[in-house]
C-alpha cells in the first residue's frame, strides 16, 4: 500500500537515515510505539482538549505497515502538547471535575442581604401608599379650602353690602331729623316707667290706707250718730275726734303727694268714660284705678271737711 501524502510529507520531515526495515528495527519500533500510544491515552484522559483534537488511532497498530506508523507516531509527535500545556489543561480539568462546596460564610452573608432587599422592598411598597394617600388627602384638603376661600368670599360681600345699606339708613334718619325724636321717645319712655313704677308704690300705700278710712268712716259715722242721741260725753268726744282728724290728716297729706307726682298731674287733659276718669282716653287699667281711688278719697274729705266742724260744734 502506498504512502499517503501526509504521511509522505512527515517521513519527509522526520528523514529517516534507512527506508531498509530489519526484524530488530521493527521490534524497537513497536515497542516505543507502545509506549507512545500508553502515554499519548494518559494524556487524552486528563486533556479533553487533545483527546477531541487527535484523530481516531487505528484499531490495530499491528496492521499497520512500518512507514505508516512511523508516520502516524510523528504527526502525533507534532499535535502532542507542551508539558506546561499539558500540565494546566489537567489542572483546569481536574478543576472544572471537583465540586465547588459553598462556605459557611457565604451562606451565612447571602441570606441577611435577601431578607434585607426584602424588607427594603415592603418599606417601599408602604412609602408609596402612604405618598398616593396623603396625596388624595392633600387634594380634599385643597378643594375644600378652595369652597371655604369662595363662601367667606361671599359673606364678606354680603357684610360689605349690609354696612353700605346700614350707612344709607343712617343718612336718611340723619336727613329727616329722625335722631332727636328716637332720643326724645326714649326718655319719656323712660320717665314713664319710673312714673309707672312710683305710681305702683303709692297705689299700694292707698290700698293700705284704704282700711284706715274704712275705720274713720265708721268712728266718725258712730260718733255723729251718738251726738245726735245725746249719749256722748264732751271729753270722750273730744279725744275720738283728735284722733279722727290725725288720720284725716295723714290721708290728706298722702293723696297732696300722689297729686304732685307727675304722672298723676294731668287733671286737665283727663276724660269721662264709662263714669270713671281715664288718662288721656288710655286703656291702663292701673291707671283707670287710681283715678277712681282718688276721686272716691276726695269726695271723702270733701264730707268729712263739712261733717267736723258740725261735730265740734255739738259738742262744744
Amino acid at each position: 500500500m502506498p504512502p499517503s501524502r501526509r504521511s509522505r510529507h512527515v517521513s519527509r520531515v522526520t528523514k529517516p537515515k534507512s527506508t531498509t526495515t530489519t526484524p530488530a528495527t521493527a521490534r524497537r519500533t513497536r515497542s516505543s510505539l507502545r509506549a507512545n500510544t500508553n502515554n499519548q491515552d494518559d494524556s487524552i484522559d486528563q486533556n479533553p482538549l487533545s483527546s477531541a483534537l487527535e484523530p481516531e488511532a487505528p484499531e490495530s497498530a499491528l496492521a499497520m505497515t512500518v512507514p505508516q506508523i512511523t508516520a502516524a507516531a510523528a504527526v502525533r509527535v507534532k499535535q502532542e502538547p507542551s508539558g506546561s500545556t499539558l500540565a494546566e489543561a489537567s489542572s483546569s480539568r481536574s478543576q472544572q471535575l471537583i465540586p465547588t462546596a459553598p462556605t459557611p460564610a457565604a451562606a451565612s452573608t447571602t441570606t441577611p442581604l435577601t431578607e434585607l432587599v426584602t424588607d427594603l422592598t415592603e418599606v417601599v411598597r408602604g412609602l408609596r401608599s402612604e405618598v398616593s394617600q396623603y396625596r388624595q388627602e392633600t387634594q380634599i384638603l385643597h378643594n375644600e379650602t378652595r369652597t371655604s376661600r369662595a363662601e367667606t368670599r361671599a359673606l364678606r360681600d354680603d357684610f360689605y353690602r349690609f354696612r353700605a345699606e346700614f350707612r344709607a339708613f343712617q343718612g336718611e334718619i340723619d336727613e329727616l331729623g329722625l335722631r332727636d325724636d328716637i332720643d326724645t321717645i326714649k326718655e319719656t319712655t323712660s320717665g314713664f316707667q319710673y312714673g309707672l313704677e312710683v305710681l305702683g308704690e303709692n297705689i299700694q300705700a292707698l290700698n293700705e290706707s284704704m282700711v284706715d278710712i274704712a275705720d274713720f268712716r265708721e268712728e266718725v259715722v258712730g260718733l255723729r250718730a251718738e251726738m245726735d242721741e245725746g249719749r256722748v260725753q264732751s271729753e270722750d268726744a273730744r279725744e275720738r275726734l283728735d284722733g279722727c282728724v290725725e288720720v284725716l290728716e295723714g290721708l290728706t297729706e298722702q293723696i297732696q303727694e300722689i297729686k304732685m307726682m307727675p304722672v298723676t298731674g294731668v287733671a286737665a287733659n283727663q276724660q269721662q268714660r264709662n263714669g270713671y276718669y281715664d288718662q288721656d282716653g288710655s286703656d291702663d287699667d292701673e291707671l283707670d284705678d287710681y283715678d277712681r281711688v282718688r276721686d272716691k278719697v276726695n269726695r271723702f274729705v270733701d264730707e268729712m271737711t263739712g261733717v267736723l266742724p258740725a261735730g265740734y260744734r255739738i259738742c262744744f
